[in-house]
């Protein structure tokens, strides 16, 4: 399946099974990480498997490998890091494999460390490996997101829209909505002026940079180019409550 049609589809995975992939698949994914493509290609990343992050179990079957995500600190490293974990986390569903994102937790010091990238620091990693549990869903239906008239502001809703409101995001807070202008499609972010652990904010940036892999993929496929721009006009419709972040043309 294309990414757009396992949008429709695709499931964070908190069931695994126990045992490794073999090594020929790891030796895939690897090629997979190699190929993905950056929201912003100034910011420096790198992403790489581990078998073992050196902390507590947090769940009953721990995943048999993690993907850890460093990048060097920019105002855009989070935006960047959520579309490219998107990206490959479609791209493992494609392959049979599992994948769920972890905020709550993060490697030893030591392992991120181990990992290469002068004046990288840590941002996130996902768990992966074969699913205990339905990969995908069956329907549309079985998505816990915001009501459409919630999620888009203005606009005609289309089934590329609908693709973007059913982007995951963490703790299922949606911190976004957007305006369909026919010809521009914006976005907006919710503000959080005082967030409860600082983590927030960063997951809020973080799930902006999903978002936006929607976005690109879904607009491309309803006609756009699928550039990124930011639009006096777009900054000027935010509604009460949310920030302008960016428009695809």
């Amino acid at each position: 399946m294309t990414h757009y049609e396992l949008m429709f589809k695709r499931r964070s995975v908190r069931h695994f099974k126990p045992e490794p992939l073999d090594e020929a698949t790891l030796a895939e994914v690897r090629k997979v990480i190699k190929r993905l493509r950056p929201l912003y290609r100034s910011v420096r990343t790198k992403i790489e498997i581990v078998d073992d992050i050196g902390a507590e179990p947090m769940f009953e079957v721990m995943p048999p490998h993690f993907i850890v995500f460093k990048s060097v600190i920019k105002d855009t490293t989070n935006m960047n890091a959520g579309y490219m974990l998107e990206q490959l986390s479609l791209e493992l569903s494609n392959m049979g494999i599992g994948s769920c994102m972890i905020a709550k937790q993060r490697p030893s010091q030591e392992i991120i460390d181990a990992i290469p990238l002068p004046k990288g620091e840590y941002i996130l990693m996902m768990g992966i490996g074969r699913p205990n549990m339905n990969l995908l869903r069956e329907s549309t239906d079985k998505f816990d997101r915001m009501p459409k008239e919630q999620f888009l502001r203005k606009g005609e809703y289309t089934e590329a829209i609908e693709a973007c409101r059913l982007a995951p995001s963490s703790h299922n807070k949606q911190p976004w909505c957007m305006i369909n202008d026919g010809t521009v499609l914006h976005i907006f972010s919710k503000k959080v002026s005082d967030p409860p652990l600082p983590i927030y904010k960063t997951l809020d940036s973080i799930d902006i940079g999903i978002l936006l892999y929607h976005v690109v993929v879904s607009s491309r496929e309803a006609g756009f180019d699928g550039i990124q721009e930011f639009v006096f006009e777009g900054s000027k419709q935010a509604p009460e409550g949310y920030y302008y972040i960016t428009s695809i043309i």
